[in-house]
């Protein structure tokens, strides 16, 4: 009632064990919301109702906030846990941060872990193996508004355990425009592999590799290990073509 799911923001994955993993971007507002302490009811194909639970803050002042939703379901449908990914959106001034995070790939490894991948625009806090908070932060917001037309942010990739507890993460360090993390794949060797979008000036750094892009959207590629830690980064530059465009 009064919310929806983000399609093109969220993603899923099948799992080894002939399931599936959903990574879901989902708002509601309580305005019209008959449990506002609820982010959203999973139905699974027994017909029974599992919600995740979230106290929605008010409408007119936060506008419409997004928050994160971590699904598992068996092979036959059948629930078998969730898992809540909080994003910030407190106020600064009078600016809102109701959309701040972007779910762009997923995908499961042999041994049952998973990797999430995307772009953030403020804190967003996962659960570790000892139910402790572990928060990212983004450094490519300077001067952001709350305006989510605007290109700005970080990547980020989270590796999760098969219960969907944090493992570990990638991000770069220094400071572009903007960056995403916008496709993943798995090798034989359980290695990692990432692409995605960054532009602006400035230059960040992921491992030994310095990426340096343009004023364009420029792709970038890199592999890890199971570690997380970082075997080689490149980047193809965005440029103008004979046209100038």
């Amino acid at each position: 009632n009064m919310g929806n799911v983000a399609i093109g923001e969220s993603t899923m994955t099948p799992t080894k064990d002939g399931g599936a993993l959903m990574a879901l971007k989902v708002r509601q507002s309580e305005k019209g919301t008959v449990s506002p302490n609820v982010l959203m009811n999973v139905v699974d194909a027994s017909g029974m109702v599992f919600p995740i639970r979230w106290q929605a803050p008010d409408n007119a002042t936060y506008g419409w906030v997004y928050q994160g939703g971590l699904i598992k379901i068996d092979a036959d449908g059948y629930f078998e846990w969730s898992s809540l990914v909080e994003v910030d959106y407190a106020l600064q001034g009078t600016n809102k941060y109701a959309n701040c995070f972007y779910f762009y790939d997923l995908v499961s490894d042999a041994s049952g872990n998973y990797y999430l991948a995307g772009n953030y625009r403020n804190k967003m806090t996962f659960r570790n193996t000892s139910n402790a908070q572990v928060t990212l932060t983004p450094h490519n917001v300077a001067d952001w508004t709350g305006d989510s037309q605007l290109t700005v942010g970080d990547m980020f990739v989270v590796k999760l355990n098969a219960a969907g507890r944090y493992l570990w993460d990638i991000r770069t360090s220094g400071s572009v425009t903007a960056e995403t993390a916008s496709g993943l794949a798995i090798d034989e060797n359980n290695d990692l592999y990432v692409m995605g979008n960054i532009k602006g000036s400035g230059s960040v750094t992921l491992g030994n590799a310095t990426l340096t892009p343009s004023d364009k959207l420029n792709l970038y590629y890199a592999k890890f290990n199971t570690n997380g830690q970082v075997q080689w980064a490149k980047m193809l530059d965005g440029v103008n073509n004979a046209g100038g465009k």
